[in-house]
Formats: C-alpha cells, sequence, structure tokens
C-alpha cells in the first residue's frame, strides 16, 4: 500500500520507570558518598537511645531467648562468643557480606583464645617448673646436710675403732715378739698364765703338760746324745733317784735337733 493510506510510525513512550530510577540514584548517591567516607574515616557513629539491646545484660537474655547462646546459662569465653557469631551468621535473610564479616571475627576470637590459652598454660608451667625446682633444691640441700652429718658421725667412730685397733695389733704384736724371741727354757720355767684353768679344757691340759716338762742341755762331749729316748727315760728316771730322796718317775724323753733334751715327768714335781 502506498500514498495517502499509509500510517505513521508510532513514537515510544517515555520510561516512566528508568527516570524514576535514576531520579532515586541521584538522589542516593550523596547519602552512599557520605556513608562511604564514614567508613573510611573510622567507625559509624550510632544513636544507642534507638537501640534495642542497650547492656551486657539484654544482649544475653536476646542470644538465650534466640538459641544463639546455648545453653542457657553458660559462662562467657572467647570460644562460646565465636560458636554464637556462627550461629548468627547461619540466620536466614543475612546478606553473604555480613556473613563473611561475622565469621571472620568468630575466627579471630577463637585464635586469641587460642593464644590466650597458650600463654595461661605457659604462665601456669613455668610457674609449677619454678616450684617443683625450688622444692628440688630444697631437698637436695637438706638430703646433702644430712649426709654430711651422717658421714661425720660414721667417720668419728671409724676413728675411734681404728685407734682402738692399733693399740690392740701393737699389743698383740709386743706378745707375739717377747713369745718369739724367749727361748723355750722361758716359757717352760713361766708360771701359769693369767686365765682360769677352767675356762678352756685344751688350755688347761697343755699348761699341766708344760708344767711336767724340763728342757736339759747336755754338752757335746757328753754319751747321753747318742742314747735312744727309751734309755734315756731309764737314765733320767735313776738319777732323778739318787738325787732326790722322793721317787720321780719320768714319762719321756725326747731328743731336740738343738741338742737338749725334753723330759717330761708323770706328775708335777
Amino acid at each position: 500500500m502506498s500514498g495517502t493510506g499509509a500510517k505513521p510510525k508510532a513514537q515510544p513512550p517515555p520510561q516512566k520507570g528508568k527516570v524514576a530510577a535514576n531520579r532515586q540514584n541521584r538522589t542516593a548517591e550523596p547519602e552512599v558518598q557520605e556513608r562511604g567516607k564514614t567508613r573510611a574515616t573510622g567507625a559509624v557513629d550510632l544513636d544507642e537511645d534507638e537501640q534495642e539491646i542497650g547492656d551486657s545484660e539484654k544482649g544475653r537474655s536476646y542470644l538465650e531467648e534466640k538459641l544463639l547462646l546455648v545453653p542457657s546459662g553458660a559462662p562467657l569465653t572467647l570460644g562460646t562468643l565465636a560458636t554464637t557469631l556462627h550461629q548468627i551468621a547461619a540466620l536466614p535473610g543475612v546478606t553473604l557480606p555480613v556473613i563473611n564479616a561475622v565469621r571472620a571475627v568468630a575466627f579471630l576470637l577463637r585464635e586469641v583464645e587460642l593464644g590466650a590459652v597458650a600463654e595461661d598454660i605457659r604462665d601456669i608451667a613455668n610457674a609449677q617448673f619454678n616450684d617443683m625446682t625450688t622444692d628440688l633444691r630444697e631437698f637436695t640441700e637438706g638430703l646433702r646436710v644430712k649426709v654430711m652429718e651422717e658421714l661425720e658421725k660414721k667417720t668419728e667412730v671409724l676413728k675411734e675403732r681404728t685407734v682402738e685397733l692399733a693399740e690392740v695389733v701393737e699389743k698383740a704384736a709386743q706378745q707375739a715378739g717377747n713369745a718369739a724371741n724367749s727361748p723355750y727354757r722361758d716359757a717352760l720355767h713361766r708360771g701359769l698364765s693369767g686365765a682360769p684353768m677352767d675356762a678352756n679344757p685344751r688350755l688347761a691340759a697343755k699348761e699341766n703338760i708344760r708344767q711336767r716338762q724340763s728342757l736339759v742341755d747336755i754338752p757335746q762331749e757328753s754319751s747321753l746324745r747318742n742314747c735312744a729316748n727309751l734309755v734315756l727315760v731309764g737314765k733320767f728316771s735313776e738319777a732323778m733317784g739318787k738325787a732326790t730322796e722322793q721317787k720321780h718317775k719320768v714319762r719321756s724323753a725326747l731328743k731336740l735337733q738343738n741338742g737338749g733334751i725334753l723330759v717330761e715327768m708323770a706328775h708335777i714335781c
């Protein structure tokens, strides 16, 4: 179709919504810019009178009522508050930036708690170690003093025992020296020992035998040196009978290597 019958193209209607949106954006830009400046320069100032939660008691009551702080009445710790922040971040309707911010604070609180706990543990461990070191030092010092006292006592006793033992050894050495240097003749002529006769039967028997014995020295040219022991018994018995009025019986006669003759009587003269 052509000519005058053609319809003119319709013009598009004005976009009212877009214009209104542009107007709102223009009016909101100063407010957004002002908010950005406030966050950049410092914390946002809040009107405390317009807030529902005005102190910690109301805040705790609100969190417990919403089951964000459980169990009710539990002691407050950094770990408990971090758990509460995670619960708040999981609430419906919370935007992603708020979720991320709340979770970030929660994790930071847990790190602060771990650092505080580690520091407390370190302080407690150091205090206990210092106490243990002091106790051990005192115990060691006391033990050393007691050991030194006991050692000094034992040393004194040992010195006394050593002196006594030295005196005994010296006396025994003197007696042994005297006995070794004295001839057998002196031993035969020596009197009874100081020990009682009935104290030791063997000692008493030895004393009796020693008292019945006599050592006789004969000249080198005497014919008695060549006589047998039985002949010597007869000779000495005959001589004893001629020398004394009493009859003494000679029990035995023994020639010694040094040339002497050991004569034993049947009884004490």
